[in-house]
């Protein structure tokens, strides 16, 4: 009986460790992060924001030229992100996909501006 007792006890430890471990190494994954948007344009624009997964981009408000804004976190499990911006008539002006590695590389900034005609 003592025997099965510590049995018990050895594999109930070796469950917790590897739980431990396994939160251990997930937490040293890539972080989330926040997406700033700024408006390089001269007018006012809504900006539209779609993490991939959520299916449907959603309103972030209206972004006055030269301001900012954020969006929730993004992080590798979203891999990408749509970006859309309509100005005061409702009239789409930039519409972008972002995957991860790219917003990594932009220093998790996007600015908008008026397509070149």
């Amino acid at each position: 009986m003592k025997r099965r007792n510590q049995i018990l006890i050895a594999l109930f430890s070796v469950i917790v460790f590897t739980g431990i471990m396994v939160m251990v190494i997930m937490s040293l994954g890539e972080p989330a992060y926040k997406i700033k948007i700024e408006n390089g344009t001269e007018q006012g624009l809504t900006i539209y924001y779609d993490a991939g997964r959520i299916g449907s981009p959603r309103s972030l408000g209206t972004v006055e030229p030269g301001e900012y804004i954020y969006t929730s976190y993004f992080d590798m499990a979203d891999t990408y992100c749509q970006i859309d911006t309509k100005d005061v008539e409702g009239e789409v002006i930039f519409s972008k996909e972002y995957d991860w590695w790219e917003l990594r590389e932009m220093d998790w900034e996007v600015v908008i501006t008026l397509p070149e005609n």
